[in-house]
């Protein structure tokens, strides 16, 4: 658990590293970040509702889930911009944009 207090840190900052240098605009590379916390709310739920404390398998499960999440507001947020790019505007780019398939259900 002390390397993983050192690791998560290293390991949001690789992926918003990554996003900057995919999206070229800090400020998308932080509105895909701003996913995470929602999403590892329900983890952390599933977490607590069933009783289990945080293992490191957990954890690893939660670095992982980070991905998946980074990538699916990378998906939203290229599209939003690339709508925005065509003339779109803000408020109907992100009207327009369907969600990932990986979040449909």
């Amino acid at each position: 658990m002390a390397r993983l207090k050192v690791i998560v840190p290293i390991a949001l900052l690789i992926v918003l590293g990554l996003l900057y240098g995919a999206l070229q605009s800090g400020v998308s590379a932080v509105l895909v970040m701003l996913c995470v916390p929602f999403a590892l709310t329900g983890g952390i739920f599933a977490l607590w509702f069933t009783g289990i404390a945080l293992s490191v398998s957990a954890a690893v499960s939660f670095i992982a889930l980070l991905g998946q999440v980074s990538l699916a507001g990378l998906l939203v947020v290229s599209a939003i911009d690339r709508l925005r790019g065509e003339g779109v505007g803000a408020l109907r780019a992100v009207i327009d944009t369907p969600p990932p398939a990986s979040a449909r259900c």
